[in-house]
């Protein structure tokens, strides 16, 4: 098989490398890599930075010479690119209006994307009398069994939505260093049992916390103020583009203590964040 044009030129590094979505990206990969597909397969090298700047995209939209099939190609790919950018506006803008998830995200390493998906799983929490019951949703308990055969069910929908969400990876992974109950239980059992049996028993204490949170309508209680108050004020800002105007207003005179080196600001309280966000 004869090496293509394009791919002696990348070999001999006269061709940018294949364009990859970093980590922090919200937008689904598929269109970024589609779109930077069209470009190479012209011979276009990529645009510098994010690809999803304002900038490179304005450059995609109109400024990029391109033949009639490729620019319809691309076209297609922007298009899907500005639908799934108005769900991700909509779905923040759900989670923003939500006191549910706003009460999960109480919870050490829940963010939003991840509080909804448990409560989707969780459906209507009336339907639960129990923790253990709600526990049982998740991957963090046994699977049931059947007595007749002895044989292990299948997973329920709400079990496999769990799981496929990952709502119990990323929030164990910051619960294990978390400075409250949850980190020193997940340190307790890690010393005697294996971590990921460690990590199972933190994963199923954590959907028993969301089920009390849920029926008492409380938040949680060893939560760290300053860190709610980011994610809370994060998904503020996504859902509204609004920012609170902190500090001394404009005209007011500056404190007695000023200079000192005296901290004038203390954190608030989960009740004051709530209000304030």
């Amino acid at each position: 098989m004869q090496p293509t044009p394009a791919l002696h030129l990348r070999n001999r590094f006269l061709l940018s490398s294949v364009w990859g979505p970093p980590h922090s990206s919200a937008i689904a990969p598929a269109s970024g890599i589609a779109s930077t597909s069209v470009l190479h397969q012209r011979v276009i090298p990529n645009p510098s930075g994010d690809l999803f700047s304002s900038n490179n995209l304005d450059w995609l939209h109109a400024s990029i010479s391109i033949d009639s099939d490729g620019r319809d190609a691309l076209d297609c790919q922007l298009r899907l690119l500005d639908r799934s950018e108005a769900e991700i506006a909509l779905i923040t803008a759900l989670a923003h209006e939500d006191e549910q998830v706003k009460l999960f995200m109480t919870l050490p390493g829940v963010d939003f994307p991840i509080a909804q998906a448990i409560l989707a799983a969780f459906g209507d929490i009336s339907r639960f009398d129990s923790p253990n019951k709600a526990a049982a949703i998740s991957d963090s308990s046994p699977p049931p069994i059947n007595p007749a055969t002895s044989a292990i069910t299948d997973a329920s929908p709400s079990r496999a939505a769990l799981t496929h969400a990952g709502c119990s990876r990323k929030p164990l992974s910051i619960s294990t260093e978390h400075p409250g109950p949850l980190g020193h239980f997940f340190r307790k059992v890690s010393k005697t049992k294996n971590r990921n049996v460690a990590g199972v028993a933190c994963a199923r204490k954590l959907a028993v916390i969301a089920w009390y949170m849920l029926t008492d309508n409380q938040p949680y209680r060893y939560a760290q103020p300053d860190t709610v108050h980011q994610k809370l004020a994060r998904l503020r800002i996504l859902a509204t583009g609004t920012k609170r105007t902190v500090g001394i207003p404009k005209g007011s005179k500056r404190t007695e203590i000023y200079g000192s080196g005296i901290a004038t600001r203390g954190i608030p309280g989960l009740d004051r964040i709530y209000q304030f966000n």
